[in-house]
């Protein structure tokens, strides 16, 4: 029996990252997956140890691949504010802090270029309500060369 000329062809597969990498760039290139949570309080400035230790791959990522131009770090927060407007700054005003302080940390510690940086907090989201992790982080590619 022949094939189906006319049938699609397979989208290709996507290659699973290596074991125990702890940051890696998502099949669509759309943004930097992270192997662990990146827990980090928003009253510190500095992350805690497993944190680093992800973000020092981000750096060593980004310093890699200098097709990616542009990385936007996204805080958000899970908790449930409320509609209290007030309440709602103050998850973003954290979310901020927080998304900045990573910014600040791929760029003093990581030698990663300000302008291929930019750190947006969003405060609290509803796709991460209830999220086992309580300040998720999203890091989007925004901006990359042609790639051939």
């Amino acid at each position: 029996r022949q094939p189906d000329e006319s049938a699609p062809a397979e989208p290709p597969r996507c290659p699973a990252p290596p074991a125990g990498a702890l940051a890696s760039v998502s099949c669509d290139v759309s943004r930097i997956v992270l192997a662990r949570p990146v827990a980090f309080h928003p009253g510190r400035s500095i992350p805690p140890a497993p944190a680093r230790a992800a973000l020092d791959r981000v750096a060593e990522l980004l310093r890699e691949r200098d097709d990616i131009l542009l990385v936007r770090v996204e805080a958000y927060s899970s908790r449930r504010v409320g509609s209290s407007p007030d309440a709602r700054r103050q998850e973003m005003a954290e979310s901020q802090l927080r998304a900045d302080a990573i910014l600040g940390y791929l760029w003093r510690r990581g030698r990663i270029s300000a302008e291929r940086l930019e750190a947006v907090g969003y405060g609290a989201d509803a796709r991460f309500e209830g999220h086992e992790q309580r300040w998720p982080v999203v890091l989007r590619i925004l901006q990359r060369t042609r790639v051939p």
